[in-house]
């Protein structure tokens, strides 16, 4: 009895050490290396594992709804980091007339939130156009790429190695489901995010033909073109934005001209080549007054570049819509499709601003976008529609000092003597130090600036290290969601991920099988560092402890 005794606490006892040895093996091996996060495969194993982690833990609610996402509502604030939101807030309450912190966005209201890491394969801080794949593909690539993987290069064009690395997206899905799709931004419709939509290239830049190496013109379409020759840019419903130059329609030059077209095409002309039932528009007039309802597709280019910024823009029936006018029109023409549609709304121009150093511009631009989701939200129906808000990056925007309750979020009231002419909003960097410095940015203190420089809609907060443009941060950036299995976008996740949520929410791309709640999918063979090996190291771990424990209690 005793030896059986004694050979059962040796073999616990090993099977202890083993266990012991291999949880810190595993626990060691936790952090995935740069190379493997190169491989598309391991963002496609991460945004599996972790959408089964998120539907076990949540499964007793995901039986009770057992409802399916038909209709999917995507708003990307371009640069639309927390402090932007916090600020936008007390801006907008206080144009109401309140003290401005005391009421949300209408996205503050949804039921879910979570935060998504936006880091690039490549970078610390991203960019994006390789956020907005991430979001849309699953799969997280290299900083100003867009649609390949990690294995294609920045501004470097092979054409075996992009055929290998070409990914296809939540619109390509959605259309192979019978789902209409579509867009509208306050940028180019061939700017970075939406290039994203639609593109597979090697640069984001490569806009128009002429921005494209002549080395690899053979190689690569401009984003412009395959936004109207290929799948699925060709096939998206509703296309509304800027961007006349790029796509080669002659208009009356800005100033500032990103790029126009060598080829002389003009695609809009070709984009209406073989279709029977579609309308061009160029002005809000048209758009507005346009029945959607008989039309099947919707193209409106409202500006040679970028739209104007709200507060600055025509708004004249000649003029530019707004992003709800957009909005509007294109969910009015998606909703005719029974079987649903997915339409991304970007608030394009909250980036733009902030690049400027424009905090009144990016925080009106956030609320213009506010009022779209308001509106989404209250058109739509949160059994069949998932809306998500979020943002791909953030800026370096902060609210400093110690301003008094109520104060005015663009001014400078501070309870601090030492802060006194403090901007309450500042930025890290960007262009505002220049106009802040006494003389020639050498010297070590600031000007005064007065009120009436601060209600300038074009007026620079100060930023505490010059750039011409001020930068993208990294941390975290909310996700707001409501609508069916909006309650797997909770915690904090991959920004990749949320297009994983989004295909299982819709029963499209990858996930077309799994409408039924009860059928959880099938994840390919999980790595030593997954979320669930790791629970089961811990709880294997922990039960053979208390197995040692018991038998040294009985030896005892």
């Amino acid at each position: 009895m005793m030896l059986h005794l004694l050979i059962g606490r040796y073999a616990t006892i090993m099977l202890v050490i083993w266990t012991a040895g291999a949880f810190y093996l595993d626990d060691k091996a936790k952090p995935a290396s740069r190379d493997e996060k190169v491989d598309y495969r391991y963002w496609i194993r991460y945004g599996q594992e972790r959408l089964h982690f998120e539907i076990r833990r949540q499964q007793e609610e995901a039986r009770s709804t057992g409802k399916v996402a038909k209709n999917v509502i995507l708003f990307i604030g371009d640069g639309m980091g927390l402090s932007t939101i916090t600020a936008t807030r007390i801006y907008k309450n206080q144009l109401a007339g309140g003290y401005g912190e005391e009421n949300g966005l209408s996205f503050e209201h949804f039921p879910y939130v979570g935060l998504a890491k936006t880091y690039e394969v490549d970078s610390q801080v991203p960019d994006s156009a390789g956020t907005a794949t991430a979001m849309l593909s699953g799969i997280k690539i290299n900083s100003n790429l867009a649609g390949l993987d990690a294995r294609a290069k920045y501004k470097v064009c092979d054409r075996s190695i992009n055929e290998k690395a070409k990914v296809e997206n939540l619109i390509t899905w959605a259309q192979m489901a019978g789902k209409d799709t579509g867009f509208v931004t306050t940028t180019r419709v061939t700017h970075a995010t939406l290039a994203a939509v639609y593109a597979h290239t090697n640069s984001r830049y490569w806009e128009c033909d002429s921005k494209v190496p002549e080395e690899y013109k053979d190689c690569v379409k401009d984003v412009a073109r395959q936004l109207v020759e290929d799948e699925p840019g060709r096939n998206l419903k509703v296309v509304l934005g800027g961007g006349l130059n790029q796509l080669g329609v002659p208009v009356e030059q800005e100033d500032y001209v990103f790029c126009t077209r060598d080829d002389k095409q003009n695609l809009v002309e070709k984009w209406k080549q073989g279709r029977k039932n579609y309308l061009f528009v160029n002005t809000s007039r048209d758009l507005m007054e346009a029945d959607v309802s008989k039309v099947e597709y919707l193209m409106g280019l409202f500006s040679p570049g970028h739209l104007p910024y709200a507060l600055e823009r025509d708004t004249s029936p000649d003029g530019q819509p707004s992003l709800l006018n957009m909005t509007v029109q294109a969910l009015k023409l998606l909703s005719q499709n029974p079987k649903g549609y997915v339409l991304l709304v970007e608030g394009g121009n909250i980036d733009n601003a902030h690049h400027e150093g424009y905090a009144r511009h990016a925080l009106h631009e956030t609320s213009e976008m506010d009022d779209s989701v308001a509106y989404a939200a209250e058109v739509t129906n949160p059994d069949d529609t998932l809306i998500i808000v979020t943002a791909d990056h953030s800026h370096t925007l902060t609210i400093a000092g110690y301003p008094e309750r109520g104060a005015d979020i663009l001014g400078s009231s501070n309870i601090m003597e030492e802060l006194r002419g403090h901007d309450i909003l500042t930025y890290a960097n960007g262009p505002g130090f220049a106009g802040h410095n006494n003389s020639n940015c050498s010297q070590d203190y600031w000007r005064e600036v007065s009120e009436k420089e601060r209600q300038d809609l074009r007026y620079r907060p100060f930023a505490g290290w010059y750039a011409e443009k001020e930068t993208h941060a990294g941390e975290d950036v909310p996700v707001y969601s409501r609508g069916p299995h909006a309650n797997l976008l909770s915690g904090v996740f991959e920004q990749n991920y949320i297009a994983h949520v989004i295909c299982y929410s819709a029963c499209i791309g990858p996930y077309a099988t799994y409408c039924d709640v009860t059928d959880f999918p099938k994840i390919d063979a999980a790595k030593p560092n997954s979320v669930g090996t790791l629970s089961l190291t811990y709880f294997h771990f922990f039960v053979v402890l208390l197995s040692l424990l018991q038998e040294i209690k009985l030896f005892c």
